[in-house]
């Protein structure tokens, strides 16, 4: 694993233009790119864990006093008003593509954010710990542990397009989460290897 770099990032289907199979495809072709593993979300709805941070954060406008708030008698009207408009529980989410990345040690979430057209590095993740890698390619089927809590849908492994037996990858992980934890309580960051 030292040898390589691990990177997760995701986008709206229709982002890169009409065919985001095609661009992502194009994009993989850096010969910088050992592994890759991609798998597009476009089955998943809104449901009760969505409605709720819908709410907190309608809750957060109005604490912080956003503009249009005062044509509302009480957080509550305001509330009504908000869920009373779309999305509804059942109805479609936007389409997503996740992508997870084994690259050459030398490259950077810069590089991946240019060949993957992202305004910014900001929008990838680049994976240190084993756990986060673990956990990053779970997302590929929904199967880590933050959309089981929140009911997302499970995406079978048919569905993940991969080089490589990702599953099979996945799986011989070894995390050990005492160490993990104790490593983000007593490391600072910049020097936990």
């Amino acid at each position: 694993m030292a040898k390589e770099r691990f990177f997760i990032l995701n986008f709206r289907e229709g982002d890169r233009g009409e065919d985001s199979e095609a661009f992502i495809k194009s994009a993989l072709a850096h010969e910088q790119i050992h592994h890759w593993s991609y798998c597009l979300h476009d089955k998943d709805v809104i449901n009760g864990h969505d409605m709720d941070v819908r709410k907190y954060g309608a809750q957060r406008c109005w604490a912080d006093g956003f503009p249009g708030m005062e044509n509302y008698a009480s957080l509550q009207e305001y509330l009504d008003e908000q869920m009373k408009q779309p999305p509804f529980i059942g109805d479609k989410k936007e389409a997503r593509w996740y992508v997870f990345l084994i690259a050459d040690k030398r490259v950077s979430d810069a590089d991946i954010s240019d060949w993957f057209g992202m305004p910014d590095a900001s929008y990838v993740r680049m994976l240190e710990e084993p756990s986060s890698i673990k956990d990053a390619m779970q997302q590929l089927t929904q199967e880590d542990s933050a959309s089981v809590a929140m009911e997302r849908y499970r995406y079978p492994d048919e569905e993940v397009r991969s080089d490589f037996n990702f599953r099979e990858y996945m799986e011989g992980i070894k995390v050990n989460r005492k160490l993990e934890r104790w490593k983000r309580i007593l490391i600072p960051a910049p020097l936990r290897k």
